[in-house]
């Protein structure tokens, strides 16, 4: 919002397309009372958003309680605007005003639309063309002290739909061109009862704590304090008919053009564990001197003897700690049962000191294994480099690669600075695994604890999916993860073909090779779950980042391609985030405005990629310290993006950076270059329009074409592609449409 307007508003409006979708409210001021000293502009903030969805059967309750608050010095009158989603009833509506409740009234589609118009007209606020071209519940909010708040409530109950097996739920809370400050509290609460079993809860927007109460009980939430929310809340459950619950969303706004899909599948039942296969553990710790410094012993010795603690029946165990020489827990794996006590007793027992011989440790670990028709793996835990026996890392991957058996899993914590991080990363990639790093000052028991807890229940292993006649490439991850109790697969890939297809789950399962067949979709076109390409980007960024600093530091197409989608999806990473941000050079003014601005296709020019790939290839070069930790956890984050994707990045130190300069609206990205919001999809060589903000030419084109409206509300200076020309809305240009001048824009 801009400080140069009177009208500072805190609004949750969203354009809703054909989904079930909520709609939280606006208040804006309809009259302002100045007190003797009260200086302009006047505006509201928001003291708590607070939001609570009870779904029982197909039935949704909605409950949103809000307090508004008057930042100024004088007494304000507002009008409170509550857009109504279709087939929804206002159940309550409460305000006291001087003691007593207010009335509110809905209003028909034509007076929402006028009234929505109107605001922006008046008030000179594109964020509100955002509006919402439906029913509106209406009330009068008055009086709002000086510096006092005002809370309101309001209710509603809306029958949802399941498609297949499959139920979304929104509920916009992009507030970030609406608000003038953070909001102290934003809490969202789902009741999730569907009245049969649940597969999956999942949000593309939103990281949730997830409650399993029951099988057909979940209850998903988030909360957040000073913030602005930038993105809407997306709900998707799935019902559950088999032991192992699988969907699929797909978007495909072109027929003819490879498609996006988001695959989701996980375990049903928590019975299932009662069936999981025993496994065998090694755990590997390292006890050389350097583990002395900073408690960093006593802590992993903790977290080891948690570890043994949460082993299950018919577990089998072995221990094997290293420094100089390695000094093995018993001479073969042990029952969990028989050594437990024992096990624990070794763990005390153990000091640092000498050097690092991890080549003979993971010899002694991964030979250990004498049943291949078990799960087996081995984590370890290690705080430097090798400095006895093996020292070279290519002689350890090799050594590691020859001793493993096909079933074993390697996990890797790296503990301090002090650890190779590539080599790591490389060494459990390999050996099919995951690597973590605990920084200085983190506590090695907790991360290691909860990782563990996750492990300590597989239930699908060496996953495959066969999608039948449909063709899925450039799917991430590219080797799928073992499936765990309580965990949920997530696959984002592009397809090519169309129809309904058998697609299989294949696996081991309960000792035995298990197949799962479930009927799906791929559809030739369809604009739904428009997220899901976004989503499949970061993940491929993150997996070039990896391919890039583990096997290709020199390879200028790899760096290419980052950049390439970064642009195009608005996904900024440190290292191209200075696209956005610096100055464009040689960019040719778009007719119209007198100052130029860069576009994406040429943000920076020559010189800025060249320097982009330049700092790309000396930050992937980094194998130890915080930096090259750093690296890593970037590409990791987005290798494992299962929410829509924040523009921040965590530096050197481990803090978390934000972006700025990007926006990502209804699909587009969106640059801010030099106060211009520049569409991705422009191109300098295309026929550009001029429109000026805010006239009957601007309102023409939003009815006209709806999702306009999304791109316009970001700024009042905005360049948008509109079907291979582009329109301009700014200061200047034409301020009425023909008919042959709205047919040639959605002609194209």
């Amino acid at each position: 919002m801009r400080s140069g307007s009177w009208l500072m508003t805190m609004a949750f409006l969203t354009t809703l397309l054909s989904v079930p979708a909520l709609a939280d409210g606006i208040l804006v001021p309809s009259h302002v009372r100045p007190a003797p000293d009260a200086t302009p502009p006047a505006h509201f903030s928001i003291r708590y958003h607070r939001v609570h969805l009870e779904i029982t059967g197909q039935v949704l309750n909605c409950s949103v309680d809000q307090v508004f608050h008057n930042e100024t010095r004088a007494e304000l009158e507002g009008i409170y605007l509550f857009p109504a989603p279709p087939g929804a009833t206002i159940t309550k509506f409460s305000m006291d005003v001087d003691g007593k409740p207010t009335e509110g009234r809905l209003l028909s589609r034509d007076e929402a639309r006028s009234i929505y118009e109107g605001i922006v007209r008046k008030r000179k606020d594109p964020a509100l063309l955002e509006y919402v071209d439906r029913t509106t519940f209406r009330a009068r909010v008055f009086p709002i002290p000086p510096s006092g708040d005002k809370r309101i409530q309001i209710s509603y109950t809306q029958l949802l739909t399941v498609d297949n097996g499959l139920c979304e739920v929104v509920y916009p809370l992009d507030t970030e061109r609406f608000s003038s400050k953070p909001i102290d509290e934003v809490t969202v609460v789902a009741d999730i009862r569907p009245g049969a079993p649940l597969a999956t809860v999942y949000s593309p927007s939103h990281e949730l704590s997830i409650d399993k109460k029951a099988d057909d009980h979940f209850v998903a939430s988030f909360e957040q304090t000073r913030v602005v929310p930038d993105t809407d809340f997306r709900l998707f459950y799935t019902l559950a008919d088999q032991e192992f619950g699988l969907k699929v969303l797909t978007h495909r706004p072109r027929a003819g053009e490879d498609g996006y899909f988001l695959l989701m599948a996980s375990p049903r039942r928590s019975a299932e564990v009662e069936e999981r296969t025993p496994k065998d553990v090694v755990f590997v710790l390292d006890t050389s001197g350097s583990m002395k410094t900073d408690g960093k012993i006593d802590q992993a010795k903790g977290a080891l003897k948690f570890c043994l603690e949460s082993l299950r029946a018919g577990d089998r165990f072995g221990i094997v700690a290293f420094s100089t020489a390695v000094n093995a827990f018993g001479g073969s794996l042990s029952s969990v049962e028989e050594a437990r006590s024992e096990g624990l007793t070794f763990v005390d027992g153990l000091a640092a000191r000498g050097g690092t011989n991890l080549g003979q440790a993971l010899e002694a670990a991964l030979s250990a294994f004498d049943d291949p028709g078990r799960p087996q793996f081995v984590v370890l835990l290690s705080d430097g480099m090798p400095t006895v026996g093996l020292t070279h890392t290519d002689e350890i991957l090799r050594l590691a690669s020859e001793k493993r058996k096909q079933r074993t899993r390697l996990f890797a914590f790296g503990v301090g600075h002090d650890v190779d991080v590539p080599f790591l990363d490389k060494l459990t990639e390999q050996n099919g695994g995951t690597s973590d790093y605990v920084r200085p000052r983190e506590d090695i028991e907790v991360k290691v604890s909860a990782f563990f807890g996750k492990l300590s229940n597989p239930v699908l292993t060496d996953l495959s999916l066969d999608f039948g006649r449909v063709t899925a490439h450039d799917y991430y991850p590219q080797v799928f993860p073992d499936l765990f109790q309580g965990g949920e697969l997530l696959v984002l890939g592009r397809y090519r073909g169309s129809g309904d297809v058998n697609l299989k789950l294949r696996g081991q399962y309960g000792g035995a090779t298990r197949e799962f067949g479930y009927s799906v979709s791929f559809p030739e076109q369809t604009d739904a779950a428009e997220f899901v390409p976004r989503l499949w980007a970061a993940r491929k960024i993150g997996f070039l980042l990896d391919e890039i600093r583990l096997n290709q530091p020199g390879r200028q197409e790899l760096v290419d391609e980052v950049v390439q989608l970064s642009r195009e999806f608005g996904i900024m990473t440190e290292y191209t985030s200075f696209l956005v941000e610096e100055p464009a050079g040689g960019s040719a003014p778009v007719p119209g405005m007198a100052a130029a601005y860069g576009v994406p296709g040429g943000m920076g020019g020559p010189a800025a990629t060249a320097e982009a790939a330049s700092r790309l290839d000396r930050a992937m070069r980094a194998r130890m310290g915080g930096y090259a930790i750093s690296q890593r956890q970037n590409a990791l984050n987005l290798r494992g993006q299962a929410q829509a994707p924040r523009n921040e990045w965590i530096d050197a130190e481990g803090q978390v950076q934000p972006i700025g300069g990007v926006r990502y609206v209804a699909g587009r990205a969106f640059y801010n270059r030099n106060g211009v919001w520049v569409d991705a999809r422009y191109r300098p060589e295309q026929r550009v329009m001029n429109v000026q903000a805010l006239s009957e030419a601007q309102f023409q084109l939003g009815r006209a074409m709806p999702a306009l409206n999304q791109y316009f509300s970001i700024g009042e200076h905005v360049l948008v592609e509109v079907n291979g020309q582009a329109v301009m809305l700014g200061p200047e240009g034409r301020a009425e449409l023909t008919e042959a001048d709205l047919a040639d824009l959605m002609r194209g």
